[in-house]
C-alpha cells in the first residue's frame, strides 16, 4: 500500500479532503440559499395608525411552503421599530413580543416551524402607523 508521503497517497488524502470541503461548503450554501428564497417571497403590508391589528376585519394571512418560520422585517425608511406577536385564527395570539428594528436592519422570526396554510394576523403593542414586509 501506498503512504501518504508517495504520489498517491497524496492524491488519495488531497481528493477526500476536497470531498469533505465540498460537502461542508455545499451545506452553508444550501442554507443559505433556503433563507434566501424565503425572504424573496416576501409581502408588503402596512400597519394604519390607530390600530393594532394586521390585517384587520375578517382579512388574514397565511403561510405558504416558501418559509418554515413566519418573519417580519420593518420598510428601510422606518424610523422607529415595533413590538409584534402573532395571532393565529385557531390557537389565538403568542405570549411573546418580539422586537422589529426600524430602518429595514434585517428579518426577524416572529413564529417558527409554522404549518403551511395556517392563517394568522400580527399584533402590534402601539397604535402608531408602522410599515414592512412579511416572508412566511
Amino acid at each position: 500500500m501506498f503512504g501518504i508521503g508517495e504520489p498517491a497517497g497524496r492524491i488519495a488524502l488531497a481528493t477526500g479532503l476536497l470531498t469533505a470541503a465540498t460537502v461542508t461548503i455545499g451545506g452553508i450554501a444550501a442554507s443559505q440559499a433556503s433563507a434566501a428564497g424565503c425572504y424573496d417571497s416576501k409581502k408588503f403590508f402596512e400597519k394604519k395608525s390607530g390600530t393594532t391589528l394586521v390585517p384587520q376585519g375578517i382579512s388574514w394571512f397565511r403561510t405558504t411552503s416558501n418559509c418554515r418560520d413566519i418573519n417580519v422585517q420593518s420598510a428601510m425608511w422606518m424610523e422607529t421599530g415595533a413590538n409584534v406577536t402573532v395571532c393565529f385564527r385557531r390557537s389565538g395570539c403568542q405570549d411573546r413580543w418580539t422586537w422589529i428594528p426600524a430602518g429595514g436592519k434585517g428579518w426577524k422570526v416572529v413564529a417558527s416551524n409554522v404549518k403551511d396554510g395556517t392563517d394568522y394576523r400580527f399584533e402590534f403593542a402601539s397604535t402608531a402607523g408602522w410599515q414592512g414586509y412579511r416572508a412566511e
